[in-house]
């Protein structure tokens, strides 16, 4: 399984975050016109690869940005800590957590980054 994959699985499994979102988790990009709240998470930079001598692939770490999108500021706030809980949920927490302000979408995001190991 890709570790896309279980980052999706890990925020659909939060069921007071998909109380929020419903189905609207999506991986590099979001259909236009997509009403708020959803979550967008994307890679976010170079993925790390620990080799044994043999090349035998040890751990694996991929970067990435899980952007939660709310109506309000508030409820961005309250996503982006419902995502926080469900990456610690399965033993991959947070890194850092940034907030943003959104041009293009004219909206107020908060961003968390994590490394997720496989």
């Amino acid at each position: 399984m890709t570790a896309e994959t279980q980052l999706g699985n890990a925020l659909q499994a939060n069921v007071l975050l998909a109380a929020i979102v419903g189905t609207k988790i999506h991986l590099d990009e979001v259909p236009e016109d997509l009403a708020r709240p959803y979550i967008l998470f994307a890679k976010n930079g170079v993925s790390q690869i620990d080799r044994a001598l043999d090349n035998t692939v040890l751990h694996r770490s991929d970067p990435f940005a899980v952007t939660c999108v709310g109506k309000t500021r508030a409820q961005a706030i309250e996503m982006r800590a419902l995502v926080e809980t469900a990456l610690v949920a399965v033993n991959q927490p947070p890194a850092e957590t940034q907030s943003a302000y959104d041009e293009t979408m004219d909206a107020e995001t908060e961003t968390v980054l994590v490394d997720w190991w496989t």
